[in-house]
């Protein structure tokens, strides 16, 4: 038998490296050899790495198993249930088949593809003859719906027991049964009318012979509510908090002129500065087409006329120096003539160094949100920062508009780009954010890179809360690889 062991792993080992996705030519290098600890249908899996302390923790990681039936191996299940202790991985998987060959292998999905160990084998024991459970999650958890799954294995006629979850609030004595069929396999059930922002626990039971047998408890809470009040529109996901706004800002919410059920972007304008402040938008493909910069400059009908720089037929004076730096930017909005025009409201401009930085570096930063986009849309908000008013210049008709420090730029979306929901029903490890800071001067060279930092960091530079109708949006990480950013 150890024999047959030893050919069918080394001929996995020969599949795997042919495996274009599968990068396991160096998976040695990475990983020491798989060990396991076998008690019944249960089996405690752990594995050294090579990898330095926290590295695993930003990467997917687990195991895989396979089971061996006669001369047919199965499909391998992944199973990322881990935990991490420095470069040390362990899982305990259960519900597995009973005295059954299981091939298993470590992994760690890298951002170049994944990278296995070898493979090991470890066979099940016997059943106790109770219903075995596997672990329970909860998946697709929103604000009133949760997904509940575990598996089960039990060597009994179907009809001879019922299985079913029951669940309840964490501070609840009592549960709420939902059934579900019987027999082995995994089961799941959608729960409904759940409470928002509430700690839930649940099992997985079965019922038979007068006994109850439960899996371990899993829990999930579910999503909170959007706060109201904090921004004009909760449905919009890239609205910084507006309700604690200082005096002399005005906000102003453009539809498109061309589509007025489908906004443009939203901006807030500051007439003390006499500058924008922010701009906040969804970029999508469905803004993108072939127009052409309009051009021509407006004053916002949205805002007081008195209150805006006369910028309609001049830029910032003196000259050379400070362009008129578009917040959301003109290649934002190529969709049509219309929604073009919007971008060139002189409320949605500041006052930016031209050479090498709105012409440089800050113009690559626009270009690779677009690398960025998905079909559950980035949002974005880009935006000033003032360090002091010391610097100033002048509009058309000579009055003073103060000159920003720093600009900056914070984005979020799904992680997986497509799941048809709206960011509010996701959890925050569904959901990534990252953010962008630069001085206001000319740089020699540069990449957008090298200003990312996290969305957190620039909340507490600014004072503005980003992103507040997603109240579960990871703004205090971020993950250079999960961005393609030059």
């Amino acid at each position: 038998m150890k024999k047959i062991f030893a050919l069918l792993i080394a001929a996995l080992s020969v599949a795997f490296v042919a495996c274009g996705d599968e990068k396991t030519d160096n998976g040695n290098d990475w990983f020491l050899t798989p060990e396991y600890s076998v008690d019944g249908t249960t089996v405690e899996l752990t594995c050294l790495t090579r990898f330095g302390d926290g590295v695993l923790e930003g990467l997917g990681a687990g195991f895989s198993c396979a089971a061996l039936t006669g001369e047919s191996l199965g499909g391998f299940v992944d199973y990322p249930d881990v935990t991490i202790d420095g470069n040390r991985l362990s899982a305990r998987v259960s519900g597995l088949q009973p005295e059954t060959t299981y091939i298993f292998y470590a992994y760690a999905d890298l951002p170049t593809g994944r990278t296995r160990s070898a493979s090991a084998a470890f066979v099940t024991g016997k059943s106790s003859g109770n219903p075995t459970f596997g672990t329970p999650s909860a998946t697709d958890v929103t604000t009133t719906m949760a997904t509940l799954k575990c598996g089960i294995t039990f060597d009994r006629d179907a009809t001879d027991y019922a299985v079913y979850f029951r669940y309840k609030t964490a501070s609840a004595d009592d549960y709420t049964v939902v059934t579900t069929t019987a027999g082995s396999g995994e089961k799941s059930v959608t729960l409904t009318g759940l409470t928002p922002g509430v700690d839930y626990e649940f099992q997985l039971c079965v019922g038979w012979v007068g006994a109850t047998y439960a899996s371990a408890t899993g829990r999930f809470t579910t999503l909170q509510l959007v706060t109201p009040g904090k921004t004009r529109y909760a449905g919009w996901a890239e609205l910084p908090a507006e309700a604690d706004h200082k005096d002399g800002y005005y906000y102003a919410y453009h539809m498109r002129a061309d589509l007025k059920t489908m906004r443009n972007y939203s901006v807030c304008y500051s007439a003390d500065k006499r500058t924008g402040m922010w701009s906040a938008f969804p970029l999508h493909e469905c803004y993108r087409g072939d127009q052409d910069r309009t051009k021509k400059w407006y004053y916002d009908p949205a805002v007081p006329q008195a209150v805006q720089p006369d910028l309609i037929d001049g830029s910032y004076q003196p000259q050379p120096g400070y362009s008129k730096g578009h917040l959301i930017a003109s290649n934002d909005r190529t969709i049509s003539y219309e929604a073009n025009s919007q971008t060139f409201y002189v409320t949605n401009v500041a006052p930016q160094w031209q050479n090498s930085f709105n012409g440089g570096v800050w113009s690559l930063l626009e270009e690779d949100c677009w690398k960025n986009i998905c079909a559950d849309t980035l949002y974005i908000v880009s935006g000033v920062y003032f360090a002091n008013d010391d610097t100033t210049v002048t509009d058309q008709s000579d009055d003073t508009c103060i000159v920003p420090t720093n600009f900056y730029r914070v984005l979020m979306r799904s992680k997986a780009g497509n799941t048809g929901k709206p960011l509010w029903e996701l959890s925050a490890d569904q959901i990534k954010c990252v953010g962008f800071w630069f001085e206001n001067r000319a740089y020699s060279g540069g990449k957008p890179s090298s200003g990312m930092m996290s969305v957190a960091d620039i909340e507490q530079k600014v004072g503005f809360e980003f992103f507040p109708n997603v109240p579960l949006a990871p703004k205090d990480t971020y993950n250079k690889s999960d961005w393609t950013f030059r």
